[in-house]
């Protein structure tokens, strides 16, 4: 029932840059999980941490055991969107949870000529002016269902105009090549 903290970038830190980028990574991937694990414990400032000893020191375990509204509390508050676009690409959506697979994910758009959902992906199309979009995620394991909003600000394209002046320069210059 108490909180502690991992401590990467301390002075005391064995890790190297390289892998506490790894230590990191490997860490979010996990989140959630109880897991033994091996390095420094100090106190600072009334406050446990927990510096790692190696890059592996977290030997993850397992997810909780955790009814289905738990599963869906534990997914809904672990969902992640980019939430400002700027260039029309496509992002794969979650259709199930990320730690429990038992919870479905649906998602729905407010504005599919914006941002459109077919096929477990989400495509942006750039608009003429900077819209907010807002995606919904649906939750649901076994008879428990819930929802997530998350806003997404879709940034028009921005084109440079030119002067007659360097209109004219630049059709020059490609005349004489």
């Amino acid at each position: 029932g108490k909180t502690s903290y991992v401590r990467i970038s301390s002075s005391v830190c064995p890790l190297s840059k390289a892998d506490q980028t790894t230590f990191i990574n490997n860490f979010k991937t996990h989140i959630g999980y109880t897991a033994n694990a091996t390095g420094v414990i100090c106190v600072y400032d009334n406050n446990f941490y927990l510096t790692p000893a190696s890059v592996d020191a977290f030997e993850y375990l397992s997810l909780p055991v955790l009814d289905d509204a738990g599963m869906v509390a534990f997914e809904k508050e672990h969902i992640k969107l980019e939430t400002k676009i700027e260039e029309a690409k496509s992002y794969d959506l979650a259709a199930k949870g990320s730690g429990y697979e038992a919870v479905a994910i649906t998602w729905e758009t407010s504005n599919d000529k914006v941002a459109k959902i077919e096929n477990g992906k989400v495509t942006y199309i750039l608009p003429d002016e900077t819209t907010e979009v807002t995606l919904t995620a649906t939750l649901t394991a076994g008879e428990v269902t819930d929802t997530v909003a998350i806003k997404v600000t879709v940034v028009a394209p921005t084109f440079n105009t030119l002067t007659s002046a360097e209109f004219a320069t630049i059709f020059e210059l490609a005349d004489r090549s």
